[in-house]
């Protein structure tokens, strides 16, 4: 369409550019109806496929899918890494405190880009980069998600040692969980065993822990 919607709306309904006296009230009523249901039906369909995204990065944490079966599209890579950063500054936020959470993030970004860019290169699968970092990003902000309720969970616990050790532990789960994710994503990614894949998943958590924990302040 060369006019949109809400366009159409104003210059049919004041002709003369001004709010003052719309044009015809049945046809302003009846184009404002019309442009409801538009937005409507878009809010509809950025919902569906959101729901969409959700559930692929579900059945990838769940191996029933892999970065085989994620577009490759720039466009989609950069939301769900806006994504990932915004959920690794809330998670650095209540570890670590405000203080370089901002820089956590970034650098986690920036780690996560590098170290599978390098493992595609080794392995000459550059070509499925875009595939293999979104199902990593994707499935990372996912199932950081549940570390983000343990976490809020485990401040308001704080002064009960007991209750704060059973929190840790509940997250030992998770932390196994993820590193069997990232090692299925390279697995499918590189065409490797899944003991490769494993020993990729390892080296990047100790990678990352070292650069996140040990050398930002």
């Amino acid at each position: 369409e060369s006019v949109s919607s809400t366009s159409l709306v104003t210059t049919s309904c004041f002709p003369n550019g001004t709010m003052a006296a719309p044009a015809d009230g049945a046809l302003c009523a009846a184009l404002g109806t019309i442009v409801a249901t538009r937005r409507a039906r878009r809010a509809v369909r950025r919902g569906a496929r959101m729901q969409s995204l959700v559930r692929l990065f579900w059945d990838i944490a769940l191996w029933r899918r892999g970065p085989r079966d994620v577009p490759a599209s720039g466009a989609l890579l950069g939301f769900v890494a806006a994504a990932y950063v915004a959920i690794s500054i809330l998670q650095s936020h209540l570890v670590y405190g405000p203080d370089g959470a901002l820089l956590r993030g970034l650098a986690d970004l920036a780690l996560t880009a590098v170290v599978f860019g390098v493992a595609l290169a080794i392995a000459r699968r550059t070509h499925r980069y875009v595939q293999t970092l979104t199902a990593v990003l994707g499935t990372g902000a996912l199932l950081a998600i549940p570390m983000i309720l343990l976490l809020v969970v485990g401040e308001q616990v704080e002064g009960v040692p007991s209750l704060g050790f059973l929190v840790s532990l509940a997250s030992l789960p998770l932390l196994v969980w993820y590193l069997f994710v990232i090692a299925h994503v390279v697995r499918q990614a590189l065409e490797t065993p899944l003991f490769t894949g494993m020993a990729v998943a390892l080296t990047y958590f100790v990678v990352s822990y070292a650069v996140l924990v040990g050398l930002l302040p």
